[in-house]
């Protein structure tokens, strides 16, 4: 089987060192709180690796083991009130450098998951579909 496309809708990236909004957006309330996010990468990360590991800082210092693998055409889809924003733009400018073809999609009023809401964010996640369903 090969993979042609990947959306990665709000994918969630980081790396060892936090980013500014990854501290902040949670702060204001607007996004899940930091204990939330570092008990995900507790459950998900291998026992002894860190975000620094490829599987989530695709492009960072451990990452020699992903920058040889064939990505297909991407497209990431980023909230402006997700705190891994900046993780999911680095990964689409990684992409970019690498020449894959990648496209980023920015939502001004989303918060991580948003898509999963409906009855709240009705527009953004009709949107949301129909940017898939476009995409080629």
């Amino acid at each position: 089987m090969r993979v042609i496309r990947l959306i990665a809708i709000q994918p969630s990236l980081g790396g060892k060192e936090k980013t500014e909004l990854e501290t902040w957006l949670p702060k204001k309330g607007l996004a899940i709180t930091l204990e939330q996010t570092n008990w995900y990468w507790k459950a998900f990360l291998l026992e002894g690796s860190d975000r620094d590991h490829a599987v989530a800082n695709v492009f960072g210092p451990e990452s020699h083991c992903v920058l040889g693998v064939r990505f297909p055409t991407t497209i990431v889809f980023v909230g402006s009130f997700d705190p891994l924003q900046d993780w999911q733009k680095i990964c689409y400018q990684g992409l970019k450098k690498n020449r894959i073809q990648a496209y980023l999609i920015e939502y001004l009023n989303s918060f991580h998951a948003f898509y999963a809401f409906p009855e709240l964010i009705l527009l953004e996640k009709n949107s949301l579909c129909n940017e898939i369903l476009c995409y080629e």
